[in-house]
């Protein structure tokens, strides 16, 4: 059976350069609130998680609430663990985290430990001394789960449950066993180095656990390197392995595992790395190098992990879409992209951060030089190449925001200036190679600045078997290029080129209008005129699908317009005016999608596939 991913679709309006900028992906926010006017029990969120059930829990100063996105269910103090007439109090909840079974485990003060049973939507009580395993005490400030083990931070230390024998370790982050305010955990995290690090009012403390090294870190006035401050409030690792550790009233401190030294953030940074507040309550982070900090008085800071540029994101009560309270103690960044922010006055406020940033560039006379653009290429540099219908390529530097004119001298006998550039591409090498529509290909080389073509295939003009639409390589770093009938690969030691296939491929026609993919078993799949073609390239032999099946029976049009391989390897398909159609590899024939009566326009021009794993279409 095919799982279809979710499908999303937007239609292209007018030519755009989309430009991801992940340094201003979180410039500006805008904010939606839950609030007590929404049907929240309590605006003091202390802790947030989205379960592998796409359930939201918030953990409130008045009870457990869980969200399904579009209602709030409130598990109050005084609901049963075990019978709903006998209540049982949940007084000061703490915090919330789901193991690997997807059991959601709740922490309170004093009261212990609520394990929910989502068959009978009821909470199962343990206590210290009423539990089938062991820990240390009933005040709860922290999880965290690792695999089948569960951390658990109490005022008395740690303790780490196996949820499959029910066997416990207690580890202490003093030697003082009775120490009680030494041993009180207030946040922990495992790391991918599995080493336990727990944050106390006393210091930092790691410990290897396949060594039992232990070390404490505490704050030395004589050394910049040393951690900040002593009281330790938040631990998060990053996607690089950095550990970043917020205190209380201290400010954000990276650790670097290479060095051991502690690198400092604060409001006293002159310029990178200056945050909005010096108490960091909560930390959490995306998959795109950034880290959100959460903070007591400064509201939500947002930092790009390579270059430590910080965005501050303060209370603003006038503006509808606004952070709306300057204390973030909770962040949790959910699977869809979507930032959840807990906050102490306000409930919780979540965004959802736009990934493109798009501006449109229009024709001017100092500018893009022609506004019908065929084709469009980055370069090694960043430079963006514009291939135009009857103007050659206009080069775009995007950090300038100027253009240069690639052979815009007409006198020059390998002028673009009055040619349609079809295809820009650059190969692994970073040479550009063009396509140009009835005069063959051009190769400059980038690296050595040869910006003159040292490479010309002189077909005949009126020939319409030589118009090169399209050029790629193979995954032997073959360049092929493709005309409307044919394939070809070029030898580059003799200026040369033959057709690609053996001879006994496979009629072909149109396989000039869509671009290959490449299928992880090393198979190049390419779309033409008589269906899905897939070649082998370590042969060259080439083997055709036509089966095309829709809702109503199979269809006669078999021209595939665009193909797109996921991540997961599904070959995705769109048919000429057809929708979007999978194919189905072990029935070598072609699957509609079912939403696609529900497509605004069935001509799919291109496919996409988001960091999350959506895949979008335009049409």
């Amino acid at each position: 059976m095919i799982k279809l991913v979710k499908i999303m679709i937007c239609v292209v309006f007018a030519v755009l350069i989309a430009n991801q900028t992940l340094a201003n992906t979180y410039e500006k926010l805008s904010f939606n609130q839950i609030n007590i006017n929404s049907g929240l029990p309590s605006n003091w969120v202390k802790s947030i998680l989205k379960d592998s059930r796409g359930f939201i829990w918030f953990v409130s100063n008045d009870g457990l609430i869980r969200y399904d996105g579009t209602k709030l269910k409130h598990y109050p103090y005084s609901f049963s663990y075990e019978n709903k007439n006998s209540p049982v109090e949940m007084q000061y909840l703490t915090s919330v985290e789901e193991d690997i079974d997807g059991n959601i485990w709740v922490g309170t003060e004093g009261v212990g430990l609520n394990k929910y049973d989502f068959e009978n939507d009821r909470f199962i009580h343990y206590t210290k001394s009423n539990s089938p395993f062991n820990y240390s005490d009933n005040y709860i400030n922290d999880f965290y789960c690792n695999d089948n083990l569960l951390y658990i931070a109490t005022n008395k230390g740690v303790d780490v449950i196996d949820l499959t024998t029910n066997d416990s370790e207690h580890i202490s982050p003093s030697n003082e066993q009775n120490n009680s305010k030494g041993n009180r955990v207030e946040c922990i995290h495992v790391d991918s180095k599995h080493i336990l690090w727990m944050g106390t009012e006393y210091g930092l403390i790691s410990i290897d656990l396949q060594t039992n090294y232990r070390h404490q870190y505490i704050n030395d006035p004589q050394n910049v390197y040393s951690i900040s401050g002593n009281s330790i409030k938040a631990i998060y690792e990053d996607e690089l392995g950095n550990i970043w550790v917020g205190t209380q009233k201290s400010g954000l401190n990276m650790f670097d595992k290479n060095t051991n030294h502690f690198i400092r953030f604060s409001t006293s940074n002159k310029s990178k790395g200056r945050l909005s507040d010096n108490s960091i309550l909560s930390l959490f982070g995306d998959n795109r190098g950034f880290l959100f900090i959460g903070t007591e008085n400064g509201g939500l800071n947002t930092m790009n992990i390579h270059t430590h540029e910080v965005n501050h994101h303060l209370v603003n009560y006038t503006d509808e879409n606004g952070l709306k309270d300057k204390s973030i103690h909770s962040i949790f960044f959910d699977n869809e992209g979507i930032i959840w922010l807990g906050t102490f006055n306000s409930g919780v406020n979540y965004a959802i951060p736009q990934p493109f940033h798009y501006k449109h560039y229009k024709y001017s006379e100092n500018g893009l030089i022609n506004p019908n653009i065929l084709s469009v290429a980055q370069d090694e540099k960043g430079k963006i190449w514009i291939g135009t219908d009857g103007d050659g390529i206009n080069i775009f530097n995007k950090k300038k925001e100027k253009y240069n004119y690639l052979f815009n001298n007409i006198t020059d006998k390998y002028s673009l200036k009055k040619s349609a550039i079809k295809k820009i591409y650059f190969d692994r090498q970073g040479n550009a190679w063009i396509a140009v529509y009835r005069r063959g290909i051009f190769m400059v080389d980038i690296k050595n600045e040869r910006v003159e073509p040292v490479f010309i295939i002189k077909g005949d003009s009126v020939d319409v078997e030589l118009d090169v639409m399209n050029i790629f390589e193979s995954p032997q770093d073959e360049l092929l290029f493709a005309t409307t009938n044919e394939l070809y690969i070029i030898d580059q030691s003799n200026n040369s080129y033959q057709p690609y296939l053996k001879k006994d491929a496979p009629a072909r026609d149109f396989l000039a209008y869509c671009s290959p993919a490449l299928s992880k078993d090393g198979f190049l799949w390419i779309g033409h005129g008589s269906g899905l073609m897939k070649i082998d390239p370590t042969t060259r032999q080439a083997e055709n699908f036509d089966k095309v099946w829709s809702q109503q029976g199979e269809f006669e049009n078999r021209s595939i317009s665009n193909i797109f391989i996921d991540s997961n390897d599904n070959i995705w398909c769109a048919p000429f005016k057809k929708g979007i159609f999978l194919f189905d590899r072990q029935k070598e024939t072609f699957i509609e999608y079912p939403e696609n009566d529900r497509l605004i326009n069935k001509e799919i021009v291109n496919f996409f596939e988001d960091h999350r794993g959506n895949l979008w279409v335009n049409s």
